[in-house]
């Protein structure tokens, strides 16, 4: 066993899934669902509150048939949709990303392109829509040589220019690389540049404005592994430096993050992992999580997202297969990439998809989920979860009409949570369609209960266990007098029981004669304080 994997065993905190097992249900303020004109959403809504509390979704639009096309819609604060524009070229166009200005007006920008069958080539295309809703105009990067233009991320500078990021390859894909535009807010090009690999087809991954400098990093994926480029402008357009990580050959890349400091955080697919690299290339640190379910249970991991505090303390969720099936995991790491506490979540019983995440204030994180609300169906609703820096705080549920409504991206304004997502209505045929709800912050806060606080972490090993566990006991148990060990198979039945005499620092429990299962050990403090945490035993 590595150090690593020592150190997470002695140190993570584990909160089992009965500590979440009963959530409140909250209700929005008002919710809305649209659709266009006979069809129906697909993809991701964009979501943004402007400077007077209007709220604007971008969204894919997928007419019956093959393509798509780009749908923007406005709302006022009280939810009474104002406008909705539709942008469809003679090809798939698809939403990447969305801002708004000083001046309300809406920036989208996206990928538009024809299929194989009319000819066409694909490209990106960057929307400016006025605050009316009126188009003002469009721009449509042609790279620096003929070929494919994708969009990744478009951001403002401090003049409300509008910088846009991505990755192009000419119709021989042997030249491939990586753009950046600058256009002034009246669609004027203010410089362009490029960064050409003639040996790595590179696509964006994410870009953000740094002590002065644009940073955009970009991904390869070839048949080897993966490698990271990370390309560093000036305001002007001009290249200071660039980059590049090593391989790394285990999987294919699946979330990415870019840190406040420029690092790079990236997951790989099928595994509960995360790496970090520096602006320089080089990784910093890894973290992966120690598998002990023998295949096919052993790979069905995945880590969704990927979020970092002002601190460098980073965030993960995702998926974990447990022998009860995949759930919802929480991972606090702190800067050095050790786990400080991990919670797995199954609200009401039923299984939590991951969704999204976001800072409700400096101290706590809000995760946006669905869980399911009947045992092994598609229907599933909104669910929220509360963390702060010490982990769990409590879980909520909000019941919306139709049958599967998934939460997709949020926003937070005028103490306000607005939740954008797709919905799928009563029956089987009725159409998608983008739902957006407004949620009073205070409903969130309440969600936090005194017995959710009061149950803390309890430090265990091994997990698993065949022999015997050991258990560190906190300092309000090992200096208090008349606490209680408690040991429950996974029927919530009572096997064990022993008083914890005052001055304990750590206690070994046989566990041998056990039942292979899942059981809760609990240690009630004299101050009625319960720490908790979940163990197998194979």
């Amino acid at each position: 066993m590595n150090k690593r994997t020592l150190f997470f065993f002695y140190t993570v905190q584990f909160l089992c899934a009965y500590l979440a097992a009963n959530c409140q249900e909250i209700q929005p303020a008002w919710s809305q669902q649209t659709i266009a004109e006979g069809s129906s959403l697909y993809g991701v809504p964009f979501l943004h509150v402007d400077f007077d509390g209007n709220v604007i979704t971008c969204a894919n639009d997928y007419n019956p048939g093959p393509l798509n096309s780009i749908l923007t819609t406005k709302y006022s604060p009280v939810g009474q949709m104002l406008w909705q524009e539709k942008f469809d070229l003679p090809g798939n166009d698809n939403t990447i990303a969305s801002l708004c200005d000083q001046q309300n007006a809406v920036y989208v920008a996206g990928n538009t392109g024809q299929n194989s069958i009319m000819g066409g080539v694909p490209g990106m295309v960057v929307l400016k829509y006025a605050a009316s809703g009126n188009l003002e105009w469009s721009y449509r990067y042609e790279g620096p040589s003929i070929g494919q233009n994708y969009v990744t991320k478009i951001l403002f500078d401090a003049d409300q220019n509008v910088v846009v990021f991505g990755n192009y390859s000419n119709i021989a894909l042997v030249k491939t690389g990586l753009f950046a535009v600058k256009l002034s807010p009246a669609g004027q090009v203010l410089w362009s540049a490029s960064h050409v690999d003639t040996d790595y087809g590179f696509v964006g991954v994410g870009a953000q404005w740094l002590n002065d400098q644009w940073v955009f990093w970009g991904r390869n994926s070839g048949a080897t592994g993966t490698r990271y480029l990370s390309w560093q402008l000036t305001d002007e357009g001009q290249t200071i430096t660039t980059a590049q990580t090593g391989l790394n050959a285990a999987h294919s890349p699946e979330a990415v993050h870019l840190g406040n400091d420029g690092s790079l955080y990236v997951s790989t697919w099928i595994k509960y992992q995360v790496l970090k690299f520096g602006l320089d290339g080089q990784k910093l640190w890894e973290y992966d999580k120690p598998n002990n379910q023998p295949p096919p249970q052993g790979v069905k991991a995945r880590v969704n997202v990927i979020g970092t505090d002002s601190t460098g303390n980073v965030f993960v969720y995702g998926f974990f297969r447990q022998m009860e099936g995949p759930q919802l995991l929480s991972t606090k790491l702190n800067p050095l990439g050790f786990p400080e506490w991990e919670h797995t979540t199954m609200l009401n019983g039923n299984p939590v998809f991951p969704g999204n995440l976001i800072w409700l204030n400096d101290s706590t994180m809000l995760i946006a989920s669905a869980v399911s609300t009947v045992i092994d169906s598609n229907f599933y609703e909104f669910a929220f979860l509360l963390y702060d820096q010490n982990g769990f705080l409590g879980a909520g549920y909000s019941d919306l009409e139709g049958r599967r409504n998934a939460p997709k991206n949020i926003a937070i304004a005028n103490e306000a949570l607005y939740v954008a997502g797709i919905a799928d209505q009563s029956t089987f045929t009725d159409p998608r369609r983008q739902i957006l709800c407004k949620y009073d912050l205070n409903d969130l806060y309440g969600l936090v209960s005194t017995s959710e606080k009061t149950t803390r972490p309890l430090v265990f090993w091994p997990n698993p266990a065949s022999h015997w566990v050991r258990l560190y006991l906190p300092l309000s148990v090992n200096t208090s007098i008349g606490c209680l060990l408690e040991l429950r198979d996974a029927t919530g039945r009572l096997v064990h029981v022993q008083k914890i005499a005052g001055g304990d620092i750590e206690i070994e429990l046989p566990v041998e004669n056990l039942p292979a299962g899942f059981y809760l050990l609990s240690v009630r403090s004299a101050d009625e304080s319960v720490y908790a945490g979940k163990l197998i035993k194979p």
